[in-house]
């Protein structure tokens, strides 16, 4: 039987060590409690690992109980003794995966809504729809949707294609792929895909793939990647990957950003685990909690007042603090009020800065989210 599985990052799933092409075999398979678990639904994994964590594959489910085999209408998890790991996808992926699944499980359940229409309820369940400009569509449920401009779509667990200007309210576990000018609130564990111009509120959980010129208010725990021109405001536990002329309002997480960004990182809460920013020229970042940061050429830094916080920076770059401030230069002797570039400094936050090493596992977690950079780079 083909289904989908979860995976955190690393491939473990409650504690088991996965490998892609693997087969593994229980003695018992027990729904909820034994055995092997995956969902036929590719929408359903979400709800059990969040987009912003997870990886997703599909897999070959055996030896599944009978009551099993056709999971429920709301939740299609199922459970095997034997399992076989297949190929992992994207989470761009999982929009078709869904269509395909639909419409092999329910076919003949096309249905198009005219212009300025609204869905009839027959048709808010376990349906492709087609909605022409300034269509309706509420109560939708695991459904596949495709609109037009200027529609009206209130959905959970459901794949949407939005095109320009429509208003979006969605719960958890959706696939949402739009054009631009849209509005989007969305709740937890969605894959979402904007292009331009939109405005977006999203709760937790959320992978959240961004062009330009967007405006993107998340709660917790999301993994944002955008290119330009967005604005993003969030609380905490964020990974926010972008490139030029952002702005990005952030509590604490983790920033991997390239040029001409502003990043201002503050919060009432005294943190303990410094929050991370790399990034390459002409940043502004700002913060009044313990960070961590790798910069390269020309970026200003100020922080105020948090000690501890760590930085290297490039040539040019200039760090501000409570009672003092720094160039990074090239030279071999640094003078007063000037760093070595390419060393790491500590704060005491009174305005003093010492050299310091690194231990190595800061090294590696830097190393990976630079790497982030890097894939990006191959994919666009």
């Amino acid at each position: 039987m083909k289904a989908y599985k979860g995976f955190n990052r690393d491939m473990t799933c409650r504690g088991f060590q996965y490998e892609e092409g693997k087969s593994y075999h229980e003695d018992e398979a027990v729904l909820c409690k034994k055995g092997f678990h995956a969902c036929l639904s590719p929408l359903d994994v979400l709800y059990y690992y969040a987009p912003a964590t997870s990886v997703y594959h599909e897999v070959i489910l055996d030896n599944v109980a009978d009551t099993d085999i056709y999971g429920s209408i709301d939740d299609t998890k199922v459970a095997g003794k034997d399992i076989t790991i297949g190929k992992r996808y994207s989470p761009i992926d999982i929009g078709l995966l869904q269509y395909n699944y639909l419409t092999e499980r329910y076919p003949n359940r096309e249905v198009r809504v005219e212009r300025n229409s609204e869905i009839p309820n027959k048709y808010t369940r376990n349906t492709v729809l087609f909605l022409s400009q300034g269509a309706t569509a509420k109560n939708l449920r695991n459904c596949v949707v495709t609109a037009e401009s200027f529609s009206s779509i209130e959905a959970y667990k459901s794949a949407i294609y939005a095109d320009h200007k429509n208003v979006l309210d969605v719960d958890g576990q959706n696939f949402i792929h739009v054009g631009s000018e849209n509005t989007l609130d969305v709740y937890d564990s969605s894959i979402i895909s904007v292009r331009s111009n939109n405005t977006l509120k999203a709760g937790m959980g959320n992978i959240i793939m961004s062009n330009d010129n967007n405006n993107i208010s998340v709660i917790a725990g999301n993994r944002i990647h955008c290119r330009n021109g967005n604005s993003i405001h969030s609380t905490n536990n964020e990974f926010v990957d972008c490139e030029n002329n952002n702005m990005i309002f952030m509590e604490d997480g983790i920033i991997n950003a390239d040029n001409s960004n502003f990043i201002h990182m503050v919060s009432s809460a005294d943190i303990e685990q410094a929050s991370l920013v790399t990034c390459k020229n002409d940043n502004d970042i700002r913060g009044n909690i313990r960070m961590l940061i790798e910069a390269q050429m020309n970026n200003i830094i100020e922080i105020n007042p948090y000690k501890y916080s760590r930085i290297n920076a490039g040539p040019g770059s200039k760090l501000f603090l409570p009672t003092a401030e720094f160039t990074f230069c090239d030279e071999e002797n640094v003078e007063e009020g000037k760093l070595r570039f390419d060393t790491w400094y500590e704060t005491d936050g009174n305005g003093n800065v010492s050299r310091i090493s690194i231990p190595q596992h800061i090294e590696e977690l830097i190393r990976t989210v630079k790497g982030e950079r890097d894939d990006r780079a191959r994919t666009n």
